[in-house]
């Protein structure tokens, strides 16, 4: 415990790193129990072939073109693949491809293909995009029949890690989920958890112990180098460029689609402004109007102001003339049509 405990991570070399991949789990049990936690029933590899031990005079394996490949004493080929970036048209036909290819490299003597022997071929797909089930099982079923298989020979097993992580199915054994732990494990902390989460299961121990012996190896610059790992780096390469250019034109989509409905927004406000010019326009109009009215109305005003000045002094003047002929107060208020009390004002007198 105490040896897992002090296990350092190389941030060059993550679990999921391709190389670390084949390095480790040529390790007969590692790969046994890795497939028998995808497959779901127990495996029983004779012996595995990894990329990481190939040399080139092996032609034979190294035309399987696979980071992990075993026999069963059964003659059923097992295959396991580390992917880290992929598109999902990319995945599908890689997988059918190296079915294929581990059926072609069985013999076939006599025309007897009834011999042939079953292939299960497992990727581990560590991409965050993707968002499947944890474990995706294909089988070759009839067309317009999903009831009965064509053919037995292929089975594909999809395990997104991502998802393994997450998911509280309980059909996910522990065991899948401890390795889907340990390939997102992506710094010393990832790591320090792992190992804390997972103690006291012996895989824990096992998985540390060949990471360790995978990191430390002297010829691990050596194998990086050869064709088969340059080829893997040069293909997650395309991928996240392919992949950067689909979220590009993406982003250019709906940077278009934004574009659209701002343009279509600016119509919609180019009419508004429209009718409300329109409308400021009437309303000028009508203001207008309103101070014409309004101009009439002053000049009219004035004439009447003019007007009742003239006729209150004429009706001073008369009032003063009718009180000099002498004329009582009350006669003049009479003859002129105003109170007692206006005559009174107009000649100064006390009421």
């Amino acid at each position: 415990m105490d040896d897992i405990k002090h296990c350092k991570l190389n941030p060059k070399f993550l679990p999921r790193n391709d190389v670390i991949f084949s390095i480790m789990f040529a390790d007969r049990e590692l790969f046994s129990q890795l497939l028998t936690s995808v497959i779901g029933e127990p495996v029983n590899p004779i012996e595995v072939i990894s990329q990481a031990n190939i040399t080139k005079e092996n032609t034979e394996h190294n035309n399987i073109r696979l980071d992990t490949y075993a026999v069963e004493p059964s003659g059923r080929s097992l295959s396991a693949d580390m992917q880290n970036t992929y598109s999902r048209q990319y995945i599908e036909n890689r997988t059918v491809y190296y079915a294929c290819r581990l059926i072609s490299r069985q013999k076939v003597e006599n025309l007897q293909y009834e011999d042939l022997k079953q292939v299960a071929v497992s990727f581990i797909l560590t991409s965050k995009r993707n968002k499947q089930a944890p474990v995706e099982i294909i089988h070759m079923y009839r067309e317009n029949d999903k009831e009965h298989i064509y053919s037995g020979l292929i089975t594909i097993y999809n395990v997104f890690v991502p998802s393994v992580v997450k998911t509280e199915d309980d059909t996910i054994s522990e065991t899948l989920k401890i390795f889907a732990r340990f390939f997102s494990i992506t710094d010393q902390n990832d790591l320090n958890n792992f190992i804390q989460a997972y103690k006291d299961s012996p895989l824990t121990s096992l998985l540390i112990l060949r990471y360790g012996e995978a990191i430390n190896r002297t010829d691990l610059d050596k194998i990086i180098e050869r064709e088969y790992f340059a080829m893997k780096s040069a293909e997650a390469l395309k991928m996240e460029y392919l992949e950067k250019n689909k979220q590009v034109d993406a982003r250019l989509a709906q940077m278009v689609l934004e574009k659209n409905r701002l343009d279509v927004e600016k119509n919609q406000l180019d009419v508004e402004k429209n009718q409300l010019d329109v409308e400021k326009n009437r309303l000028d109009v009508e203001k207008n109007q309103l101070d014409v009215e309004k101009n009439r109305l002053d000049v009219e005003k004035s004439k009447l102001q003019e007007s009742i000045k003239s006729f209150s002094d004429r009706i001073v003047a008369i009032v003063k003339k009718l009180y000099a002929m002498p004329c009582p107060v009350e006669e003049i208020s009479e003859t002129v049509g105003i109170s007692q009390s206006d005559v009174r004002n107009i000649l100064g007198l006390a009421n």
